[in-house]
């Protein structure tokens, strides 16, 4: 009876994990109001950063999803350091118990706001703003409102996931969105090989082991870098 109960528990904890990412997925094609779907296929052309954003959100398209949990993922990093150079930070996270963890919860997730609404402010007036003919201030103020829930959802979404306790939200998010560029990816990768000649093909493979193989070894090496401190007792 505990066995079937454990496997029920487990079967329910699954099933609202992946709702949860199909939900983060399907946020990426519901479009941010009076702003085309294929806004980023349209601009790549105008603005390499196109390219980027791309890569990053795992679509082609502009969506209320686009910024996804990187404003939460970057809030996180940047609470972190604060709390190793503020003293009341570190005591709150240290001594403070489960009641410090939810208050340094609770910064991160003020920190996600701001600086989604910032990114969310970029992508408008830098991003779109340039290939878009009917740009006024209300339509920036749409993207910036549209974008900024999609992540504000998206780190909700990742907190929901990770209280389910089968692994960390954040992560699971990332990779999904990963899994979810590759078709892209291969698809552009193909195009480029048979629209050039064998040279530019082998030019492109080259260009593409090169800076794979320079990611590793820059992740190796701070994986495994450490660095040997002598400590000397001063005697009184």
């Amino acid at each position: 009876m505990r066995i079937s109960e454990t496997t029920t528990l487990l079967q329910t904890k699954i099933t609202k994990i992946l709702s949860l990412l199909l939900l983060v997925r399907l946020g990426l094609y519901i479009p941010v109001p009076n702003v085309d779907l294929d806004i980023f296929a349209q601009g790549q052309a105008l603005n390499p950063m196109f390219g980027f954003a791309r890569t990053l959100t795992g679509s082609s398209f502009l969506g209320i999803g686009s910024l996804g949990i990187l404003p939460y993922i970057n809030s996180s990093i940047i609470i972190q350091l604060l709390t190793s150079v503020f003293p009341s930070l570190e005591r709150l996270q240290k001594e403070e118990g489960e009641l410090g963890r939810q208050k340094i919860s609770r910064y991160t997730r003020y920190l996600t706001c701001v600086w989604a609404v910032v990114l969310s402010t970029a992508i408008a007036f830098l991003l779109v703003k340039p290939v878009v003919f009917n740009w006024t201030n209300v339509l920036a103020l749409k993207i910036i409102v549209a974008l900024t829930t999609g992540s504000l959802l998206s780190m909700w979404f990742a907190e929901l996931i990770t209280e389910e306790s089968l692994g960390n939200g954040s992560s699971m998010i990332i990779f999904i969105n990963i899994i979810g560029s590759i078709p892209n990816s291969f698809s552009d990768f193909s195009k480029k090989l048979t629209s050039g000649s064998y040279f530019d093909t082998f030019r492109l493979v080259g260009q593409g082991l090169l800076i794979y193989f320079f990611i590793v070894f820059i992740i190796v090496l701070f994986q495994d870098a450490y660095k040997k401190l002598t400590l000397c007792r001063r005697n009184n």
